[in-house]
C-alpha cells in the first residue's frame, strides 16, 4: 500500500473523468513507482469540508475501458493502492421517464441489480432478482438529505432551460449493453422484472461486488453511486432507437458536470467519517504512537512478502520448512493466505497465481490436503488450503477464469472432505478443529454455528482447564497455543463473549505467561538421541497465534503490544522470521523459515486492521 486517501471517485468515460478532477483542489497526476505503477490515471486531491477548515483528500480514477470487466480490476488495484475509507462510483446512465427521470437528473444507488442474471426458457429471458446489493445505508442517508443546487455556470446549463436537476434514488440496472432501444424483447422483460428500476447503466454491479469482496476480507469500503441522465431511451418524443446516441452525445457532457458537482457537493457536507487529516490531528499521543507503529507495520510486511520468491519450488509450491527442502501444501497456502489479506501488494499477484495452480493439482482424492505432497489428507493442512482457495476465488482476475474454475471444483471437493472429518469430532486435535475452521473466521461473517460445527466448538468448551485457559492436547498443562485458538473460535461463533469471566481469565492466563521482552517461550521436548532431549525454545508461532486473538477482540490487550515490538525487531535482514532462536547447537531444531515468515505476515496484516 502507498498512501491512505478519504475517498476514492471511480469514473469511466474521459467526459466523467475530467468533470471531478475540474472539482478537486490540488490534484496533479499521482507518481507511480515500479513497484506501485500508476495503471489508472490516479490524481490525487483535496475536497475542503463545510465543517472545520479540514479537506477530505481523493483519489479519481478510471479503468481501461467500459463494462464489469474493467471497473473491478480498476477498483481493486485503487483501493489496495490508496486504501481509501469510501468508494464512489460517479458518471453517466440511461435515465428511465416511467419512473420521473428526467435528462440531468441525479440518479442515486439504492439497490443495485445485475440484470443480465437469468434464465432463458420458453422463448423467453427471466430476469431474477438475486443478483442485488444495497448499497451503503448512512451514503444512501446522507444523499436523502442533500440539498443538491448546481454550482456549474449558466453557459453551461443551457440544456437544462432553466430546470433544476432532481435526485432520485432508488434501483439501478446494471448489465453490460447500451440500451437505446426499450422495444426490445429483452428489455421488456429486464423492465417488467423490476418495475422501480430508475436508470440503466454498465457498471455498478461490478463495482459493488468488488467493494464487498474486500468487505469480506476485513476491509471495510463503504459504496455508492452517483450518477447523471444523459439519455431517455422511453422517453415519449425518441421517435426510435436511432436517436440515443445522439442525444447520449449531446447531453454527456452536462450530465457528467451535473453528477461530479453532486458527488463532491455530497462528500464537501461531510461524510459519516472526518477526514483522515483531521482525526490525525486530533489524536492523543497514544494514538499518534499506533500511527508509527501502522507505518512500521506495513513495511515490515512489505519486506517479508518479498522473501517468498527464495522459498518458491520449481513446482510452483513454497518449500516446507527451509529452502531446500521439496514443496509443502501447508506452507503453500499459507503463503497464499498471507499475501491475499489486506493490504495486497500487486507485485505479488504473480505469485499468487502460481501458488493457487499448485495448491489445485496437489489436492487428494478424497477433497482433503496432506501437510506434504503425496501423503495422507490432514484436516489442518486441508483447512488452510481450503481457506488459502476460497481468498483466492474471491479476487477480482478475469485472465484467470480456467483456474478459477478448477479451483471452485476443488473447493466442491473439500467440503465433503472437511463435513466427514467434522463429523468425528472426537479424534480431532485443536489445531484440526481450528484450522478446518479457518474459512469462517478469516474470510466469513458467520456467527451462528450449523450442526456439524456446534459439537467442535462444545468439545473445546469441555477441554478448559478449571484453573483457566485450554491445554495442550493429551495434557493438563496450559498451552498459550491452544488458548489461543480456542478463544478465537468460541468468541467467533459467540459461544462466549470479551465480558465472560472465563475469557478474561484465560486473557489474564495469556499475560501471565508472558516473558519479560520476547513473548511466549514453550516447551518443547526432542529427543535427538538415547537419553538426549531437546531444550527450551522461543516458540515463535506461539506469538502469533496469542497476537491474532487481536481480530476477533479488535484490540490488543495490556501488554501484547511488547510482543508486537518483538515481533517486528526479530525479523531478520533479509525479511523473514525463524521458529526458533539462531543457535549454533545441533541439538536444537533446524530453524523452519518458510512458513514461520508466512504466519508472521498474516499477524502483521491482523495488527495493520487495528492500528
Amino acid at each position: 500500500m502507498s498512501e491512505s486517501v478519504d475517498v476514492a471517485i471511480i469514473t469511466v468515460l474521459r467526459e466523467e473523468y475530467h468533470a471531478v478532477r475540474r472539482f478537486l483542489q490540488n490534484a496533479p497526476l499521482w507518481p507511480g513507482s515500479t513497484k506501485s505503477p500508476n495503471t489508472h490515471a490516479w490524481v490525487v486531491g483535496n475536497i475542503p469540508t463545510k465543517q472545520s477548515n479540514g479537506a477530505y483528500s481523493v483519489v479519481l480514477a478510471m479503468p481501461t475501458k467500459a463494462g464489469q470487466e474493467y471497473i473491478q480490476p480498476a477498483i481493486q488495484a485503487t483501493v489496495d493502492t490508496f486504501n481509501p475509507s469510501y468508494v464512489f462510483l460517479c458518471g453517466i446512465a440511461a435515465g428511465i421517464h416511467a419512473n420521473g427521470v428526467g435528462n440531468g437528473d441525479v440518479i442515486v444507488s439504492e439497490m443495485i441489480w445485475g440484470y443480465e442474471y437469468g434464465k432463458v426458457a420458453g422463448g423467453k429471458f427471466q430476469p431474477r432478482l438475486d443478483n442485488s446489493y444495497r448499497a451503503d445505508e448512512s451514503l444512501i442517508t446522507l444523499a436523502n438529505a442533500l440539498d443538491y443546487s448546481p454550482t456549474l455556470l449558466a453557459n453551461q446549463m443551457v440544456l437544462l432551460k432553466g430546470r433544476t436537476p432532481k435526485i432520485h434514488i432508488g434501483t439501478i440496472a446494471s448489465g453490460n449493453k447500451i440500451i437505446d432501444d426499450f422495444n426490445y424483447e429483452l428489455v421488456k422483460e429486464v423492465l417488467a422484472a423490476n418495475s422501480r428500476t430508475i436508470a440503466i447503466e454498465m457498471e455498478a454491479v461490478g463495482a459493488i461486488v468488488c467493494t464487498r469482496h474486500f468487505q469480506s476480507r476485513g476491509r471495510n469500503t463503504p459504496f455508492l453511486m452517483i450518477r447523471s441522465a444523459s439519455d431517455i431511451p422511453d422517453h415519449p418524443n425518441r421517435k426510435d432507437s436511432t436517436q440515443g446516441t445522439v442525444e447520449r452525445d449531446l447531453w454527456k457532457p452536462l450530465a457528467s458536470m451535473i453528477a461530479a458537482d453532486a458527488t463532491v457537493q455530497l462528500i464537501r457536507e461531510g461524510l459519516p467519517v472526518g477526514p483522515r487529516s483531521q482525526r490525525v490531528k486530533d489524536k492523543p499521543s497514544s494514538q499518534l504512537q499506533r500511527t508509527i507503529h501502522k507505518i512500521e507495520c506495513e513495511e515490515k510486511i512489505l519486506k517479508a512478502e518479498m522473501t517468498v520468491k527464495n522459498f518458491q519450488r520449481p513446482d510452483g509450491g513454497v518449500a516446507c520448512a527451509c529452502p531446500q527442502e521439496n514443496s509443502g501444501c501447508w506452507t503453500t497456502a499459507s503463503w497464499l493466505e498471507a499475501l491475499l489479506l489486506p493490504p495486497v501488494d500487486p507485485a505479488t499477484l504473480g505469485l499468487v497465481d502460481s501458488f493457487a495452480e499448485f495448491l489445485v493439482s496437489k489436492q487428494n482424492k478424497d477433497g482433503g490436503w496432506p501437510n506434504v505432497i503425496d501423503t495422507v489428507s490432514s484436516p489442518a493442512a486441508t483447512g488452510h488450503a481450503y481457506c488459502a482457495l476460497s481468498l483466492y476465488s474471491r479476487t477480482i482476475r478475469p485472465d484467470q477464469n480456467d483456474l478459477l474454475e478448477r479451483i471452485n471444483s476443488a473447493l466442491g471437493q473439500v467440503r465433503d472432505y472437511i463435513s466427514a472429518s467434522h463429523a468425528k469430532p472426537e479424534i480431532l486435535s485443536t489445531a484440526d478443529i481450528f484450522y478446518s475452521l479457518r474459512l469462517s473466521l478469516i474470510v466469513e461473517s458467520q456467527t451462528q454455528p450449523s450442526d456439524l460445527v456446534l459439537p467442535l466448538l462444545k468439545k473445546l468448551s469441555a477441554t478448559r482447564l478449571p484453573e483457566g485457559g485450554w491445554p495442550a492436547d493429551g495434557t493438563q498443562k496450559m498451552c498459550v497455543t491452544n488458548t489461543s485458538r480456542a478463544l478465537w473460535l468460541l468468541l467467533h461463533f459467540g459461544l462466549l463473549k470479551e465480558n465472560d469471566r472465563v475469557v478474561k481469565n484465560a486473557i489474564k492466563k495469556l499475560q501471565a505467561a508472558m516473558g519479560d521482552n520476547d513473548g511466549w517461550r514453550i516447551s518443547i521436548r526432542r529427543i535427538i538421541s538415547p537419553g538426549r532431549v531437546g531444550e527450551t525454545i522461543l516458540h515463535n508461532n506461539t506469538n502469533c497465534d496469542a497476537l491474532n486473538l487481536c481480530r476477533v477482540l479488535k484490540k490488543l490487550p495490556a501488554g501484547f503490544i511488547k510482543v508486537y515490538n518483538w515481533l517486528v525487531s526479530s525479523q531478520a535482514p533479509d525479511g523473514s522470521w525463524t521458529l526458533t532462536e539462531p543457535s549454533s547447537d545441533p541439538d536444537r531444531f533446524v530453524p523452519a523459515v518458510t512458513w514461520p515468515t508466512s504466519e508472521f505476515i498474516f499477524t502483521l496484516k491482523s495488527i495493520h486492521l487495528l492500528l
